[in-house]
């Protein structure tokens, strides 16, 4: 299924009035949500303003959020704000991502699982 709206080609997510209308009908079990930041006190972001919104959206009608990210956007803030740190339940990063990076995520209560 394709949320309705216009495709924001960069990151192949839909944006616009018509994507959030359409994701008010939708309850998701499981959100997987692709970032540009994963920062312990700046929360999750983005370097677009609309995708920001979507990304907040979608996890707002999720029961759980996982993000993924690989080891360059751990610590690391964009431009645009989806949510605090806490809207992720869980991110997955590469197996040999260094724990220093991961340690303040887990110490923020985020689960944090290595593939």
């Amino acid at each position: 299924m394709l949320i309705d709206g216009r495709l924001f080609k960069h990151s192949i997510v839909t944006i616009g009035a018509a994507a959030v209308e359409a994701m008010s009908h939708v309850n998701a079990d499981l959100y997987f949500m692709g970032v540009t930041g994963v920062h312990p006190a700046a929360g999750l972001s983005t370097g677009d303003f609309e995708e920001a919104h979507i990304k907040r959206s979608l996890a707002a009608r999720a029961a759980e959020t996982v993000v993924l990210a690989s080891a360059a956007k751990l610590n690391a803030a964009s431009a645009y704000r989806i949510g605090g740190i806490e809207l992720a339940q869980t991110v997955i990063v590469e197996a040999s991502t260094d724990a220093q990076l991961t340690a303040l995520l887990e110490a923020a209560g985020v689960t944090v699982l290595r593939a």
